[in-house]
């Protein structure tokens, strides 16, 4: 999916509890030839709609961990109606190594860390209309292959 603008990856906030993003890690980033990507992460008011998309599986870091009460954690493979967009929270231009062996490189950690924020430490999503997004700033040439870790807590 290379839609410039609208979120392929989102984080859904909960119902019943406040939750904090403090961080998000792509790995692995991969295209068919070598390029510059920009990354960008916005925060979200109201919900996307449509699109085609796969939920991500939660699990806690401590089996004693109540389940997660976040609403949802997906990427899509086809593209949503983006919901209303209250700003960028960060932006990141990783350089993505090429899937072919020959020109191969060891692919950037892209992080997108919060969890030194000051007093906040965290991005907040407060009930689930509240969401963060990754997007394509410039639309990719290719099939991008990565790898996403998500990091929040719930109280």
């Amino acid at each position: 999916m290379t839609t410039v603008d609208v979120p392929w990856f989102i984080i859904q906030g909960s119902a019943t509890t406040t939750v904090r993003v403090q961080r998000i890690v792509v790995t692995g980033l991969t295209l068919t030839a070598v390029a510059y990507l920009n990354i960008s992460l916005g925060k979200y008011s109201t919900n996307f709609t449509g699109g085609t998309s796969t939920l991500l599986t939660q699990t806690p870091t401590d089996s004693n961990s109540a389940a997660a009460t976040l609403n949802a954690v997906r990427v899509f493979t086809a593209a949503p109606t983006a919901g209303t967009k209250v700003g960028d929270m960060a932006t990141r231009r990783p350089f993505g190594q090429s899937t072919t062996a020959a020109a191969a490189g060891i692919p950037e950690v892209v992080e997108f860390d919060f969890r030194n924020l000051g007093e906040q430490s965290s991005i907040v999503l407060r009930g689930t209309t509240q969401e963060l997004g990754l997007y394509w700033e410039t639309a990719p040439a290719s099939s991008v292959s990565m790898h996403l870790e998500v990091e929040w807590t719930e109280e």
